[in-house]
């Protein structure tokens, strides 16, 4: 599947793009803590490659069968599912700079989703003092503040079939 990211109105440009993915096998779990009786269910994510396709848009190629299916525990057959696509956007991959991060889980990781995230541009490329910022930004603008509506910036992310 290809995730396609669009960005609109951003308030300058974006050099560094990074991206993963994760992974998990909810129908299988093992056992974290013999003492304490706990389990989990076994999860991987992995770096994701992210290309520029022109001045504002970039893709990535996401793979639903990126794990193997296998019995790791001598319990049954793991199945793994694709749970999340995580790409954030830097104006230079200065540790300084504001990251930009669209995330997208369970119910948004289907062919033909299309999902806007809106950002405020005034910490961009990053924030006087601030090292390592993170921005998730929101769904809908109405989640921001009427004074700062008017300066916002888009992500849009389309899932689609590879060609």
């Amino acid at each position: 599947m290809e995730a396609a990211f669009e960005i609109h109105g951003a308030p300058g440009p974006f050099a560094e793009v990074r991206g993963d993915v994760a992974y998990q096998a909810t129908n299988c779990n093992y056992v974290t803590s013999e003492w304490a009786g706990a389990r989990a269910s076994p999860s991987r994510m992995m770096p994701v490659s992210v290309s520029r396709t022109g001045t504002n848009g970039f893709v990535a190629t996401v793979y639903r069968d990126g794990m193997q299916d296998e019995d790791y525990y001598g319990t049954g057959v793991c199945h793994w599912e694709l749970t999340s696509i995580r790409v954030g956007f830097s104006a230079t991959g200065a540790k300084s700079d504001t990251v930009y991060v669209v995330h997208l889980v369970g119910k948004d990781i289907h062919p033909g989703a299309v999902i806007t995230q809106h950002f405020w541009r005034g910490d961009y490329p990053s924030l006087p003092g601030a090292v390592e910022t993170s921005n998730a930004g929101r769904r809908d603008a109405e989640g921001f503040g009427p004074d700062f509506r008017s300066n916002l910036f888009s992500i849009v992310a389309t899932l689609r079939e590879k060609k």
